[in-house]
């Protein structure tokens, strides 16, 4: 294998196939990334075995070949050289061949291993792509909760028309035309977060994304979406509408980002908003925000409510309830936090 390419094709092809590969393992081919050259481009390789990732970029391809070296050595040698043509060619040498890298008077030679041993993820067969699937599962995917023992918890869901992710107290879901009935883990972020505006797919099996160079695929996670249709209809009519911009403000302004509960006392067309609860001490504050409608009293805890609400920015939203929950919704986009029962305030089921 022999090859001549520009280091600002390769670096961004290296960074992303190894975004997903271990830093140590005992298995050195998960610490590798697998390099094929043929057709005057190079395709390059990562896996976890969960996620697959796959990058291209042009190259002069002299002599075709594959090979796996390791991913991080790789990059840092990278970083270190410049901008300019890295000539790179497999030297044999026992079993497994090195790989010999050169730019300018920089001559280096790595280890490699055979790529038959790499693992790979086919394109499946049958797929459905999904509009707009990779924003909808990065504005979903904090809500899941990766440590609960229920694994449909796991990720995000995509189901009778929306992505939705929960902990099972705090519900958070957008509009997404599908019927895949399908939960894509939320681990896969930090590989969406690099492709997000590429085309998502969901099969029987696996989610896949890809762009021109760039594209990847991951198993899905092996359980049923959780039944949220009562949160889609069981609610009533809403019952105020609010900025939640300045809701958001408030509580941040009364909690100071520490205190347990926020408060919300409805007075005649605004919200009062007040929290304490912080290890025991009262902490003072309070904030008035418009809203229209009824608004009714309520009582939520600070570490739901303000991800609900920042997830919201920009929007004013309608607040209803089934007397279980409260729901913070615009346009189809949702959240839905558990309330508290408090002595202080209850949840009302009509007008403060």
């Amino acid at each position: 294998m022999r090859f001549d390419v520009e280091i600002s094709d390769l670096t961004p092809a290296v960074q992303f196939a190894a975004s997903v590969v271990a830093r140590r393992s005992t298995s050195p081919i998960m610490e590798s990334i697998r390099i094929e050259a043929s057709d005057n481009a190079l395709v390059l390789s990562g896996s976890d075995h969960d996620v697959h990732t796959r990058a291209r970029c042009e190259a002069a391809v002299f002599q075709s070949g594959s090979l796996c070296v390791h991913a991080n050595d790789l990059l840092q040698l990278l970083k270190h050289l410049g901008d300019e043509a890295v000539k790179f060619e497999a030297i044999e040498d026992g079993e497994f061949p090195l790989l010999r890298i050169q730019a300018g008077g920089t001559s280096v030679d790595f280890p490699t291993l055979a790529s038959e041993h790499f693992p790979r993820a086919e394109k499946p067969d049958q797929e459905t792509e999904i509009i707009g699937g990779a924003a909808a599962f990065l504005q979903c995917a904090s809500f899941a909760n990766e440590d609960d023992s229920r694994t449909a918890l796991h990720g995000v869901a995509f189901a009778n028309g929306l992505a939705f992710g929960t902990d099972g107290y705090m519900f958070f879901g957008c509009p997404c035309e599908n019927e895949a009935n399908k939960i894509v883990p939320a681990s896969a972020s930090s590989v969406v977060k690099r492709l997000n505006g590429g085309r998502f797919f969901l099969s029987s099996q696996a989610w896949r994304l890809e762009t021109a160079n760039f594209s990847a695929i991951g198993r899905l996670i092996d359980a049923e979406p959780v039944d949220i249709g009562n949160l889609v209809g069981g609610y009533g009519d809403a019952f105020t509408s609010v900025d939640a911009d300045g809701l958001l403000h408030a509580v941040k302004t009364v909690t100071f980002g520490r205190a347990r509960v926020a408060y919300f006392e409805a007075k005649d067309d605004c919200y009062s908003v007040q929290g304490d609860g912080f290890e025991g001490r009262h902490i003072s504050g309070g904030a008035r925000v418009p809203a229209q409608g009824e608004p009714r009293s309520m009582v939520l805890a600070t570490k739901y409510v303000l991800p609900a609400l920042s997830a919201l920015a920009g929007r004013v939203v309608d607040v209803s309830t089934d007397g279980n929950g409260v729901r913070f919704a615009s346009d189809g986009t949702f959240a839905m936090v558990m309330p508290i029962r408090d002595s202080r305030h209850a949840l009302s089921a009509g007008p403060s």
